[in-house]
């Protein structure tokens, strides 16, 4: 099946089925049933053919709106009967038409369709997942139109989590059907357990049907994979009204709803805001909430989540402490950033409401009271805010995102989450710093707090300011704070004056590609133009070497820093090719890429033998780059004529 990735986030994606003329996931699939009787089997095919003749056209990737009904629909899914109730056993598959019931080729002047194959759910073969896919994997698939693809049922069992399924070969499959899974939605760790044994064994370009679940679940199980759902969950509640569905909130109970929220969903995916919005819909439900939960602890969603973003992260509950962005900001501080060599001390300060700190006018009142006291020695000494849900931020990352970005109730209280996290950082940072180097806290209440004790309790002395403080602008708290620096750095020798926006960039280039790396791409007689407000350009020997960006925080690269870089093994792509054409490789040339790279990363892209052909940026995870063999895959920024 032709099937491309155009976003992801976590593991949801929006998706591109069928080529131009197919249609985009997230998506509905309407299915058909066929029961024993021959006949009802050929009316109930006929009777969905006349429907959809008589009523619409499917939709394409532009979305068009049915004109008799309200809610998209698109390509059809036909279950078909077990084998058991066909009256056939697993051993008398020889060849495919043994599969079916009815020739599947009746459906083909439909747009696209989805044929089940069949699973005896629940009966004899649920054990025995293994033999049933080498069974598919032997049996010859005859010639079908374009547009009829091949639907594997994998229901829930335990043996499921246990069995080691055979891989699917290619041709066989396009999506698999996760048939139980309605049944564990109000169990989220089943669930997740179920989730996750799928897609380990899943191709990244095959797709996956959860049916029959209630759309309240849509958002988040798009973030969990899923690419296709169905409006069965709406006819159950329509044949049945008072049939009590308490998954199922008031205004979800029609299909244009459904539609809505589906619709919601996908724009969330291309505005980088799924997360978002599957926080909004967890908050409704205790399961939803819990299967977040969770799903942050088990899940790796961090390699689906681009490096940057939406332009404001939302913290509002305990589920954003956990986020991905969040995490990996955290992970990255606690094992890229390193304070430079020619450190005498740090200055531990309090986040402000404005983003980046620098820009408040509490940080520009602070930053005047340490220039007046340490005059030039304050270039090498550290300034670090603290700061929730990120935790410890140095001031040379203060516009790495989300950094810069995110946006937290301020209520002056903090959860146990949030202080365990800041604690966790801080033990983190003082590991790296000499036990020599003098350590000054202008923070009150909870950070103090924390502060005091993390320093405690690793033997480090602080200079904090009076517990009682009321406010830290105020005239006695700043005249503590100047008579603080004026003692701590009175005796203490200046250092020469190393210029702050080099080890501004080198610092960003460390937590964006990885520890070390600022001082090879960046070395010391580069020339250095412009502002962090505004970007920053830099040049090496008269050549473009990089460029900052504000709005993202992170340095966008040119031929002559993918040189620097190629030694370092860092971010790499390798093109089948010698010669790269145009301003886009596509998945489906490219043969390795490393891991660690992360939708809208800088990349260096190679040839086969490792010779550097272009710098780009990635539209997919390094994972995904690989394995899918269709769309995007480098966005070509500069490449060798």
């Amino acid at each position: 099946m032709t099937f491309e990735i155009e976003k992801c986030e976590g593991w949801g994606r929006l998706g591109l089925a069928f080529g131009k003329e197919g249609f985009i996931t997230p998506n509905i699939v309407i299915p058909c049933f066929f029961n024993n009787n021959s006949s009802s089997q050929q009316n109930s095919l006929l009777d969905l053919l006349k429907f959809q003749e008589n009523n619409a056209s499917l939709t394409s990737r532009n979305n068009v709106i049915m004109d008799n009904i309200d809610f998209d629909y698109f390509p059809s899914c036909f279950i078909y009967p077990s084998l058991q109730m066909q009256g056939k056993s697993l051993k008398e598959v020889t060849c495919f038409e043994d599969m079916f019931p009815v020739d599947i080729n009746q459906s083909s002047n439909l747009k696209a369709s989805y044929h089940l194959i069949p699973w005896d759910l629940p009966t004899i073969y649920l054990n025995r997942y293994d033999k049933y896919i080498q069974t598919l994997n032997k049996i010859e698939v005859p010639e079908l139109d374009d547009k009829i693809k091949l639907m594997l049922n994998v229901p829930f069992t335990p043996e499921i989590l246990e069995t080691e399924l055979p891989p699917l070969r290619p041709s066989v499959i396009s999506v698999v059907s996760l048939g139980d899974i309605s049944s564990l939605l109000t169990h989220p760790k089943l669930l997740i357990r179920y989730l996750i044994r799928i897609k380990s064994w899943l191709p990244s370009n095959k797709m996956l049907y959860a049916p029959a679940v209630p759309s309240s679940y849509i958002p988040i199980l798009v973030y969990l994979g899923i690419d296709l759902f169905d409006l069965l969950i709406t006819e159950m509640y329509s044949a049945n009204p008072d049939q009590q569905l308490d998954l199922i909130l008031e205004q979800q109970k029609s299909r244009k709803a459904f539609s809505q929220i589906l619709d919601l969903t996908r724009k969330a995916i291309e505005t980088y805001k799924l997360r978002d919005l599957t926080r909004i819909f967890a908050n409704s439900y205790p399961s939803l909430k819990t299967l977040l939960r969770i799903s942050d602890k088990q899940i790796p969603l961090e390699e689906g989540t681009p490096i940057y973003g939406s332009r404001t992260l939302y913290c509002t509950d305990e589920t954003d402490f956990t986020r991905p962005e969040v995490t990996r900001f955290r992970e990255r501080v606690q094992t890229r950033y390193f304070p430079p060599s020619h450190t005498t001390g740090i200055i531990f300060l309090p986040c402000s409401a404005k983003k980046p700190y620098s820009k408040s006018k509490s940080h520009n009142i602070f930053s005047k009271v340490i220039r007046q006291n340490l005059k030039k020695k304050r270039f090498s000494v550290g300034e670090v805010i603290l700061t929730s849900p990120l935790g410890v931020v140095p001031r040379e990352l203060e516009y790495s995102f989300p950094a810069a970005h995110y946006d937290i109730p301020v209520i002056g209280e903090w959860s146990q989450i949030e202080k365990k996290h800041l604690e966790e950082d801080l033990v983190y940072f003082l590991s790296k710093i000499k036990p020599s180097i003098p350590l000054v806290g202008y923070v009150k209440g909870i950070e103090r707090d924390i502060l005091k004790k993390v320093c405690k309790l690793h033997n480090r002395s602080i200079y904090l300011i009076t517990q009682d403080t009321t406010s830290l602008y105020s005239k006695e708290a700043l005249k503590e704070f100047s008579a603080i620096l004026q003692e701590i750095w009175l005796n203490i020798s200046y250092k020469p004056k190393i210029p702050n926006r080099l080890m501004f960039l080198r610092a960003i280039a460390d937590f964006q590609f990885g520890k070390g790396i600022g001082q090879v791409l960046i070395p010391d007689h580069v020339k250095i133009y412009g502002r962090k407000e505004l970007g920053i350009r830099v040049q090496l020997n008269n050549k473009h070497l990089l460029t900052f960006r504000p709005e993202t925080g992170y340095l966008t690269l040119s031929l002559t820093a993918g040189k620097l870089l190629l030694d370092y093994s860092c971010n790499l792509v390798t093109f089948d090719g010698q010669k790269i054409i145009g301003s886009t490789i596509f998945s489906k040339a490219i043969i390795m890429a490393d891991p660690e790279i992360r939708q809208n990363d800088e990349v260096l892209i190679t040839d086969r033998n490792g010779e550097l052909l272009a710098v780009g940026i990635a539209h997919l995870p390094g994972k995904l780059l690989v394995e899918m063999k269709r769309g995007k895959g480098v966005t070509i920024r500069q490449k060798v004529n």
